[in-house]
């Protein structure tokens, strides 16, 4: 290959990765590269990241699953937030399978973003499946963080371990 092609094909993708970074609405470093292992990492069909927790500490059917989905142009007040919370989350997860008891769902900011963090379980078999969850809204954008573990007070902890390693764009 000829060094005029290998520059000209250098410069054009310069300009890719540099629109690439800047519509990043966020970035994920893994905590502990000991416990968790990238099952999936985000393409430009699913935008979901998915982490599995493979050491022997973590309970059974420990995992955190990132989402990314086109959002409002602008971040909701803390009445539509609020909304959101009491309406359209429970209607959600009702839908997508039977909660064993109400979510319970807190308005909080996340990095200086407005955003819920919840915790509720399901079933799974004979086994009750933890869930913890962060919903941060960003301006045209909503980051889902969502960890699961057989153990429902590891849920929470797997999630927040995640938020310490996230980056958002700046608010």
């Amino acid at each position: 290959m000829s060094s005029a092609l290998i520059a000209m094909c250098a410069l054009m993708a310069v300009p890719v990765a540099t629109v690439r970074a800047q519509e990043a609405s966020f970035k994920v470093e893994n905590p502990d590269r000991r416990l968790w292992r990238l099952r999936n990492e985000d393409d430009l069909f699913r935008r979901e990241t998915n982490f599995q927790c493979v050491h022997s500490l973590c309970p059974a059917a420990t995992s955190l699953l990132i989402t990314e989905a086109k959002g409002p142009a602008k971040r909701p007040s803390k009445a539509e937030l609020q909304t959101i919370a009491n309406r359209d989350v429970p209607a959600a997860l009702a839908k997508s399978g039977q909660p064993l008891d109400q979510p319970k769902i807190a308005q909080t900011t996340i990095k200086g973003w407005p955003a819920l963090r919840g915790t509720y379980a399901i079933a799974a078999g004979d086994k009750q499946i933890g869930i913890a969850f962060a919903q941060i809204h960003l301006d045209g954008a909503v980051v889902l963080l969502r960890a699961t573990s057989g153990d429902r007070s590891f849920a929470p902890r797997a999630l927040d371990a995640f938020l310490e390693n996230l980056t958002l764009r700046a608010p």
